[in-house]
């Protein structure tokens, strides 16, 4: 807490105080927090600025705040672009746009989502729904091997796997 006025020195201690949250990625002398680095190594830069000021208890309140508005912001954009996967950009480019944690769960609302249709269509009577459901899986299960299989840097890669 003496370090509390320096946000550069706090920093090394985030990742002791945020279960995710490795370090943060700063402009203007350590004052400004532009976005944070995942434990795993990934950087999540964030649409919005956060000014590190004042009691080190007050800014670290202010950062727990901003940083679950900004991946509740991220989470809404990542889910409503997956909607249009093979319409605007295929699933396996689309995982770039976003930081892994959060294209994981957009992937498993989508997936939660397409089978609760395909029972739903099956007690609607149709007899291929699930068929239907399991070919179009498969297809992004090999997209996504195929693209593992091609040249990617190790944070893309480990994203994907």
């Amino acid at each position: 807490l003496s370090n509390g006025n320096y946000p550069l020195k706090v920093a090394e201690y985030f990742g002791d105080v945020f279960d995710g949250i490795k370090t943060l990625c700063f402009q203007d002398g350590g004052r400004v927090a532009v976005g944070h680095v995942g434990k795993c190594g990934e950087e999540v830069p964030w649409d919005q600025p956060l000014v590190l000021e004042g009691a080190i208890e007050v800014y670290l309140a202010a950062l727990e705040a901003h940083v679950r508005t900004m991946l509740r912001e991220m989470l809404e954009a990542a889910r409503s672009t997956a909607d249009n996967w093979e319409m605007d950009k295929v699933r396996e480019s689309w995982l770039e746009d976003y930081c892994a944690q959060l294209a994981l769960l957009a992937c498993q609302i989508v997936w939660t989502e397409e089978t609760a249709r395909a029972f739903e269509d099956v007690e609607a009577g149709s007899e291929t729904a699930m068929r239907d459901s399991l070919r179009v899986i498969d297809e992004r299960i090999r997209r996504l091997v195929a693209k593992v299989q091609g040249r990617l840097d190790a944070t893309h890669r480990a994203k994907i796997i």
